[in-house]
């Protein structure tokens, strides 16, 4: 599954992994967080484009993190069960036909 780009820099923030310059794609998600208040940062943007100096994940930014993670962790259990789940429920009717097969087949034969 891949990470959606603001997941990862909140990420990489919280860990404290990001550069103390940010440009190019990271500064637009970046830019965005700031917006929303989950980072902090001083822009720094210029005609090529935004560019942030010590950007730092907020209090904020680390709750919504932890949400992104919790969501990522659930869609990544769900999406097992869910491709194991026509299996099982295949075998399942399988199995329960047989078992009604044995018990007509026993009680007109046998």
């Amino acid at each position: 599954m891949a990470i959606e780009p603001h997941h990862d820099v909140l990420r990489r923030a919280a860990k404290g992994a990001l550069p103390s310059q940010v440009k190019g794609i990271d500064a637009v998600v970046v830019k965005d967080l700031i917006a929303s208040g989950h980072m902090a940062g001083g822009s720094v943007s210029t005609l090529d484009g935004p560019a942030f100096l010590e950007p730092r994940i907020t209090i904020p930014g680390r709750e919504y993190l932890a949400t992104l993670d919790a969501r990522v962790r659930d869609q990544s259990s769900a999406s097992k069960v869910r491709k194991h789940l026509p299996a099982t429920v295949k075998w399942t009717m399988g199995m329960v036909a047989a078992i009604i097969t044995l018990l007509i087949g026993k009680r007109f034969i046998g």
